[in-house]
């Protein structure tokens, strides 16, 4: 009888050290859990119920920087919910999020302040550790307003996706670009050409109708691509206030002037001594005004090397023209690449493609001492983008003159040329 007691008693001591032990553990993982909670906000900074993904891009996640928003791109091994905890302060940061779990992940944070230090960490990603970003400052003055600027939208519903361009998607991916401007707010919308990829009056129609949807102007340049039939001329003096494919206006203290660089007979661009004689009395009429140009050819010969298809043939002839006024920036398409060069107090631009990557817009804000350029990719094409990362190599390397594997860098260009910041005089 006293063995019997004696081996249950034992029993009963070893269930109850068990139990205690499982308790114990159960305790340290809550309070576990509760560590990983996010202080600032009261939520957590990651999933605790996943082993974290590795991130796959490299430091260069910022796609761009403005004033007062910052876009950020990175990439991951598995699909995972795309997060960010950010904040001025490193021990004291917030989460913003997008529905949704992908391997490709892009989101914009706005309402920053500038020229202000912001720590982020990127969630979800294994290996991420907190990384900082400083806004742009404002360049002077009032803030006046806004434009947004796209180009080579290459419209087209019956052409097969080739090098990375979408034609099969170019309507669907126009139609959320004109979607993502309306929410910008903007005061007026360019596109820099090669709006139709073969001049196909039905690309022209849905162009129209998709515009017509924004609560601004929109101002066309044609680009080579709009000159293939005769009848191009038809689309560009409906879109022009004087019914030409050049022109100019005024908007609060700044001009804008709009040039015809293609030629049929021609691959490169080429400016008439009609349009040189109109864009030079233009110019004079307006020479106390910080002035924009816009065209679809290149006047800056600094990346291209294919040949001279992507140049204005007169380029020497423009650019000695213009020299003697407050031209602060020409603006051109063409490329598909982004790309900025200085000269003087001009800053030359290209900006990248909508047909394929990055499939992006500018936006431009304008203040009476200088402007703030951004760059957005279109959020809803991303894993599309990716794609036509890859697809473009073998062409783009021959057209930039470069190895297969530097043609993406080249053809998103550098943070700068991407998101800046210039003052004028």
């Amino acid at each position: 009888m006293l063995n019997y007691i004696r081996n249950h008693w034992q029993k009963g001591i070893l269930i109850a050290v068990i139990v205690c032990l499982l308790f114990s553990g159960a305790c340290t993982g809550l309070k576990e859990k509760t560590s990983n909670k996010d202080k600032s906000s009261g939520s957590k900074t990651g999933d605790a119920s996943s082993k974290p993904v590795e991130a796959v891009v490299d430091s260069n996640d910022l796609f761009s920087v403005g004033e007062r928003e910052v876009d950020l791109f990175w990439q991951t091994v598995e699909p995972v919910a795309t997060s960010i905890s950010y904040g001025q302060e490193a021990d004291s940061l917030k989460i913003v999020k997008r529905k949704g779990k992908t391997n490709n992940h892009y989101l914009r944070i706005k309402n920053l302040k500038p020229k202000t230090t912001y720590y982020y960490k990127i969630n979800g990603a294994g290996g991420s550790g907190l990384k900082e970003f400083t806004t742009l400052a404002e360049p002077g003055g009032k803030y006046l307003f806004s434009f947004a600027v796209c180009t080579d939208i290459h419209l087209s519903n019956t052409k097969l996706d080739q090098f990375g361009a979408f034609y099969k998607e170019s309507y669907g991916i126009f139609n959320r670009l004109v979607d993502e401007v309306k929410k910008e707010k903007v005061d007026f919308f360019v596109v820099k050409g090669d709006i139709s990829h073969g001049t196909v009056p039905g690309d022209y129609q849905t162009f129209s109708q998709a515009t017509s949807k924004l609560d601004c102007n929109t101002y066309v340049v044609p680009g080579n691509h709009d000159k293939e039939q005769a009848t191009w001329g038809l689309f560009f003096n409906g879109f022009s206030p004087s019914s030409s494919s050049y022109f100019s206006i005024d908007h609060k203290k700044w001009h804008f002037v709009f040039m015809d660089s293609p030629t049929i007979e021609k691959d490169n661009g080429y400016f008439g001594p009609e349009q040189l004689s109109w864009l030079e009395q233009d110019l004079k009429a307006n020479s106390k005004r910080p002035t924009m140009i816009f065209m679809h050819h290149l006047v800056h010969k600094s990346v291209i090397r294919e040949g001279e298809r992507f140049f204005v043939g007169n380029s020497d002839e423009f650019l000695k023209l213009i020299d003697p006024y407050p031209v602060v920036a020409v603006h051109s398409g063409h490329a598909h690449i982004n790309n900025v060069s200085n000269s003087g107090d001009t800053d030359f631009i290209v900006t990248g493609a909508v047909i394929n990557y990055p499939i992006q817009y500018n936006v431009y804000h304008v203040y009476e001492k200088g402007y703030v350029q951004v760059s957005h990719r279109i959020s809803s094409y991303i894993d599309q983008s990716e794609i036509s990362r890859e697809a473009i190599k073998s062409v783009y390397s021959v057209r930039l003159g470069t190895e297969p594997a530097l043609v993406s860098k080249l053809v998103e260009g550098n943070l700068s040329d991407r998101s800046f910041v210039r003052s004028i005089k």
